[in-house]
């Protein structure tokens, strides 16, 4: 297992290794629309829409991502879509652009869907 860093590394660096690490995410969640629809008969409803700045860092004593002792960063902003499907599986959809320090750097977009 490992730390994701969302933007290092293409959609997400995991950092393992070395003799401790540390991790921390800042989120901040702006409500667009509660939603509530779904598309006809079909068991699909969307939810709620929102948009998400954040900010992500990571730093591990020994990695393949990082020189030993290195840290990682990235900030961005994601668009989060909570729906469901089905009648009972509830999930989640992220449209996401974030930009990584540490790395080599670089702007990344990424998509995401969790059940």
């Amino acid at each position: 297992s490992g730390i994701v860093v969302r933007g290092a590394g293409g959609d997400g660096a995991a950092l393992s290794g070395g003799r401790g690490a540390a991790w921390g995410t800042l989120d901040l969640v702006w409500p667009l629309a509660d939603l509530g629809r779904g598309l006809d008969a079909l068991p699909l409803f969307a939810r709620r829409l929102a948009l998400v700045p954040f900010v992500d860092a990571a730093w591990t004593g020994g990695s393949a991502v990082v020189r030993p002792g290195g840290a990682v960063a990235s900030v961005g902003a994601e668009l989060r879509l909570d729906f469901e499907a089905g009648w009972l599986a509830q999930g989640l959809l992220r449209l996401g652009w974030a930009r990584a320090w540490g790395t080599g750097g670089g702007d990344a977009a990424y998509v995401s869907l969790g059940l």
